[in-house]
Order: structure tokens, then C-alpha cells, then sequence
């Protein structure tokens, strides 16, 4: 399946693009991750390829939502706790990485 896309111009030049921080999300509606940081002080970018998310993002004292959809792109940047719901039945690949 990663012979099916290709990782978004804008991230291609991040040094640290692990495999195994790669994933693919499949889940029904209601399904979603608890409130977290991600690994390692890496940013994340998300692309929704089916379906619809919600996103909560807390930094700087504040929460910042964000409704996805199909083609949408959603990047995390790296100690941002975050959360996130499926609105519909949603399917979406996930790469974390990291800049020097």
C-alpha cells in the first residue's frame, strides 16, 4: 500500500520519517484517540482519505478545533496534547516525523 501514495511535497524533506511511525486508520464512526502527545517530540501530518474527523488541539492555554474531510491535510505539531474523533466511517494515513 505505500506504493499507493506518495508523502505531501511539504513533508518530504523532514529528516526522520520512520516506518514504523506510519499508520493507516480505518474506524466507524464515534471510534476515536484519547488525549496524547506524540512520540519521541515528533510532529505529525494526517490526510483523510474517506470520512470525516474532529480535532482538539491544547497549547498556549487555549483548545483549537478542526473538522477534516476528504483531501485535507492536518499537521500536529511536535508536544501539542491532542485528540480526535471519527464523525463518519473515516479512513486516513498517519506519518509522524521529525525536522532538524
Amino acid at each position: 500500500m505505500q506504493r499507493d501514495y506518495s508523502v505531501p511535497t511539504l513533508f518530504k524533506g523532514a529528516a526522520l520519517q520512520r516506518p514504523r511511525w506510519q499508520w493507516l486508520y480505518w474506524g466507524p464512526p464515534g471510534t476515536s484517540s484519547t488525549l496524547h502527545v506524540d512520540v519521541a517530540g515528533s510532529a505529525a501530518w494526517n490526510v483523510i482519505i474517506k470520512g470525516y474527523k474532529l480535532w482538539w488541539f491544547y497549547f498556549e492555554g487555549g483548545c483549537y478545533n478542526a473538522i477534516t474531510g476528504p483531501g485535507d491535510i492536518i499537521v500536529t505539531p511536535p508536544e501539542v496534547a491532542h485528540e480526535v474523533v471519527n464523525l463518519t466511517p473515516c479512513l486516513a494515513i498517519t506519518h509522524n516525523y521529525i525536522r532538524e
